[in-house]
């Protein structure tokens, strides 16, 4: 039997991991930007070489979930852990996206359906300046009903697509014209009185179903994505292992 080390090097010298992932990964791996993102095809090749179907995968260190989805997607139980929020989030909603894109547009029928009764009451002056100068100021109210729903039905799918629409130059995004990894305003290089309409209000209906089409352009799930199993928790890796009491079943 090849060592361990012997296994890596060999699927390195098959190219198993080279050039952009992009074009072939599950684009549920593209639901929001994360800096220092893994290789989803290093992460497939390690995952099917070192463990069979059924077993565990953990990853105490989940970032934006890489490890976790492609453990699911190839027929193996999820442990992850982050403790920020963001990678949380994100985590979270690749492991609870719907099987179908026909359910995810229906789920976020309701919560379009939310925003329009509830974003009047969001009071912006509760938002932080530096927040609220990202955007147009009914886009913003719409993202805080939003994200209210979000947390109140505990949807992380939705709530992963929204993160990832939040920051950027392009139509599709919400916010001003800004930077899409780490976000600043970029006013300099798209000043207002030169592309106004970059400054205008973003509605977040049809950006969002967009950004889910997007997720379902090549999800590569099987027929058993309703039954896999998961384990995702938020908390300092030193108070793992991870136990049975917090196990997850997706909606």
């Amino acid at each position: 039997m090849k060592s361990h080390e012997a296994a890596l090097l060999e699927m390195k010298a098959q190219g198993r991991w080279n050039g952009s992932f992009n074009g072939r990964e599950s684009t549920f791996q593209q639901l929001s930007p994360y800096v220092g993102k893994l290789k989803s095809g290093i992460v497939r090749a390690m995952i099917e070489y070192f463990t069979k179907p059924g077993e565990w995968v953990c990853d105490p260190f989940s970032s934006s979930g890489v490890v976790p989805l492609e453990a699911l997607l190839l027929g193996r139980k999820a442990a992850a852990n982050d403790l920020n929020a963001y990678a949380y989030c994100i985590t979270q909603g690749k492991a609870q996206a719907p099987a179908s894109y026909t359910d995810a547009a229906q789920r976020a029928e309701k919560l379009l359906s939310y925003v329009e009764r509830h974003r009047g009451e969001q009071d912006l002056r509760k938002v932080d300046k530096w927040v609220r100068s990202f955007f147009h100021p009914r886009t913003l109210k719409e993202v805080l009903a939003a994200f209210r729903y979000c947390r109140r039905n505990r949807d992380w799918f939705l709530a992963a697509c929204l993160c990832g629409i939040l920051h950027h130059q392009r139509p599709g995004f919400l916010s001003y014209p800004a930077s899409h990894l780490v976000p600043y305003l970029r006013p300099r290089l798209f000043p207002r009185r030169d592309f106004p309409q970059l400054y205008e209000y973003r509605p977040l209906a049809h950006r969002i179903i967009a950004k889910i089409e997007r997720a379902y352009t090549r999800p590569n799930i099987t027929k058993q994505w309703k039954d896999t199993e998961y384990i995702i928790k938020k908390c300092d890796a030193r108070a793992l292992p991870f136990d049975n009491s917090v196990r997850l079943q997706r909606k």
